[in-house]
């Protein structure tokens, strides 16, 4: 038995999540509805910030939005909108 829970406490301490995040983790959503697009971007870094951007387009509209997190919990955000110009097939 003492030689089974030695062997699993070493299991433990070498699996991949005991071990310390060292890339940071992304995430990408995309949605497409017809002439309407919506990506939003996420990453982690290992020190804990935390970076989103979202973007919304349509034929008419184009919205960014980017939302950068510290680990201190200071957070920034900023956006920008435009209108589209209308696109005339000739």
């Amino acid at each position: 038995m003492r030689k089974y829970l030695l062997l699993l406490a070493a299991g433990a301490l070498l699996s991949p999540a005991a071990t310390a995040q060292t890339t940071p983790t992304k995430t990408t959503t995309t949605t497409q509805s017809g002439a309407t697009s919506t990506r939003t971007k996420t990453m982690t870094t290992p020190s804990g910030q935390t970076k989103t951007s979202g973007q919304y387009k349509s034929s008419s509209q184009h919205h960014r939005t980017m939302t950068h997190t510290t680990p201190s919990g200071v957070t920034q955000t900023k956006t920008s909108s435009t209108a589209t110009k209308a696109r005339v097939k000739q």
